[in-house]
């Protein structure tokens, strides 16, 4: 929803620092804690809203890449919750209060996804926030709660149920690794 094309130039600081200490857009994220991507981010949705409003749920989620924003003030928030999700719920939860302003039947989804999978200790989703919980490094060839690949993939998916909101899980339906084997779901 914000093209570094646009915003990069004259914004760096709207995008992560990464582990190198260098504030980027590639490969990298949002600066979850800069009060103006979540401002610009809601805008953003919002005319996502208009555009297509037979929408339920409008994805405002990590980039597909694995590292988060270490800025001083987004390690802030993340260190005492003990997970990089913390940033990523108190920013789309901020989005979700702006938009339900204009469109309060409308919700935002967001990603759990590899370094954010691990739910915070306090940070809780508001009511139209949908938690997708993306779990691409278990074994998919078991059920949850019969593999010990999987033991802390169903503990997550209980904690994330307990943070309150609602949770989806994203299932993937292709081995990654080999796009023609069958893949058991």
């Amino acid at each position: 929803l914000m093209p570094p094309d646009r915003y990069y130039d004259d914004h760096p600081e709207y995008f992560s620092i990464l582990s190198n200490r260098k504030r980027t857009w590639e490969f990298g994220q949002y600066c979850l804690t800069n009060p103006e991507v979540a401002k610009l981010m809601a805008r953003e949705a919002i005319e996502w809203m208009k555009r297509e409003p037979e929408g339920t749920i409008y994805s405002v989620s990590q980039n597909d890449w694995h590292v988060a924003c270490t800025c001083p003030e987004c390690v802030q928030v993340d260190e005492p919750e003990g997970s990089h999700a913390a940033s990523l719920i108190y920013f789309v939860n901020e989005v979700a209060r702006i938009t339900e302003k204009t469109f309060p039947d409308k919700r935002i989804g967001t990603l759990a996804y590899t370094y954010t999978e691990i739910p915070p200790t306090k940070a809780q989703p508001r009511d139209n926030v949908v938690i997708r919980f993306a779990q691409i490094r278990g074994c998919d060839g078991h059920p949850l709660n019969q593999c010990e690949q999987n033991v802390k993939y169903r503990d997550y998916i209980r904690e994330w149920g307990e943070r309150g909101g609602t949770v989806y899980i994203w299932d993937y339906v292709t081995n990654y690794a080999h796009y023609v084997q069958p893949h058991p779901i």
